[in-house]
């Protein structure tokens, strides 16, 4: 979220750089979105600094930008069924990867 060109309007909070580059204004919550958090990702303190969400969307394929957008979305609206879905999918690779080892 890269929020250097307003950061005089919006001196309390933040505001979705993925979100404006679709033509809309969402404020990040306090700490950052779900997708943020299911990144393991931290939002930076600078307001100034673009979020670690937005890196990964670069450019501006709507498409993509999109998708970030919506995924964002669904995890605000559920947080916690987001986190035990991370959390099986991280356990499921984890599996696999032991799998894989033992294979000869």
């Amino acid at each position: 979220m890269n929020t250097a060109a307003c950061a005089g309007r919006f001196d309390h909070s933040r505001t979705c750089g993925i979100a404006a580059k679709l033509g809309y204004g969402a404020p990040c919550p306090a700490g950052g979105c779900a997708l943020l958090q299911a990144l393991h990702e931290e939002l930076p303190e600078d307001r100034r600094a673009i979020c670690p969400v937005e890196t990964l969307a670069r450019g501006d394929n709507d498409l993509v930008l999109w998708t970030l957008d919506e995924l964002r979305r669904q995890m605000q609206r559920d947080p916690e069924g987001w986190q035990s879905a991370v959390r099986a999918d991280r356990s499921q690779g984890l599996r696999h990867a032991a799998a894989q080892r033992r294979r000869p």
